[in-house]
């Protein structure tokens, strides 16, 4: 169980990284739609997103619960751009 948990552990390490990483990323996206007045949700690239997620995760057990966490992650970061000024 503890070398199971260490996992989780480093893994939630990088995951945090990652998230931070694309959160930078969203941000300056959020930049650029402002400045160009564009709006802040896309469907098209929504729905790429989850056309490829689906596409990933085509043989996996865990697929709905994965996608479940990157729409979490799309609402926030579309939030997060609403806040970018």
């Amino acid at each position: 169980m503890k070398n199971y948990r260490e996992k989780i552990d480093k893994i939630d390490s990088e995951l945090i990284k990652l998230l931070i990483e694309r959160f930078e990323t969203t941000h300056k996206i959020g930049e650029i739609k402002m400045k160009e007045n564009l709006p802040i949700y896309n469907e098209k690239r929504e729905l790429e997103i989850y056309e490829k997620l689906s596409d990933l995760l085509s043989n996996n057990d865990d697929k709905d619960y994965i996608i479940e966490v990157f729409r979490s992650i799309i609402e926030s970061s579309k939030k997060q751009q609403e806040t970018v000024k």
